[in-house]
């Protein structure tokens, strides 16, 4: 059996080797030397301890697996289950930050309205009356740039779908420089 390396591995080489997949949600820090036999995926023994870690933390995949058609695949499972749903919801494109890596830095920058913000939490409840759960995820720019529209999408969703009995969860992609005791 061929392998491959994830393209979801992603590394940060400092004393160690840190190696966290996206895709498998692992992470593992490796010394140069268990790297560098990663890194030699053409001469895998898969009886070998580590290989075998390696590959059930999907950091070594099958040559033939397709990561990405796996992932549309779910993407569009979960959308249309009636188990749950996920929805990503940007703020604003403003940011605070000016990261060098930044893929916005070059974009217009807008905020979402009060309108808008209704207009997506009613798509959101209208949406999602019939699910189990949802996922809110917030980002942006920095959404936390614009926290009003995240407390009127989230009051609106909780107030019409928590007597339903859907379970409500939010997760949020923030630089985490504008965070205080109010938000």
């Amino acid at each position: 059996m061929q392998y491959k390396l994830s393209k979801y591995n992603y590394t940060l080489k400092e004393d160690n080797v840190t190696i966290f997949n996206t895709f498998s949600g692992a992470v593992a820090i490796l010394s140069s030397q268990e790297h560098e036999k990663m890194l030699d995926f053409k001469n895998y023994n898969t009886m070998d301890y580590d290989v075998q870690e390696w590959i059930k933390l999907g950091f070594i995949i099958e040559d033939s697996t397709d990561e990405t058609l796996i992932i549309n695949y779910n993407r569009i499972k979960n959308t249309f289950s009636n188990q749950g749903a996920a929805y990503k919801i940007l703020t604003t494109s403003k940011c605070n930050a000016n990261c060098f890596y930044c893929y916005e830095n070059f974009s217009e920058r807008k905020f979402m309205d009060k309108v808008t913000a209704n207009n997506v939490s009613d798509f959101i409840i209208k949406n999602s009356k019939d699910k189990k759960s949802i996922q809110l995820g917030w980002f942006g720019g920095e959404p936390l740039m614009n926290p009003e529209v995240i407390t009127i999408i989230t009051k609106n969703i909780v107030e019409e779908l928590r007597p339903n009995y859907v379970n409500i969860n939010s997760n949020i992609i923030t630089n985490g420089s504008l965070f205080s005791d109010e938000i």
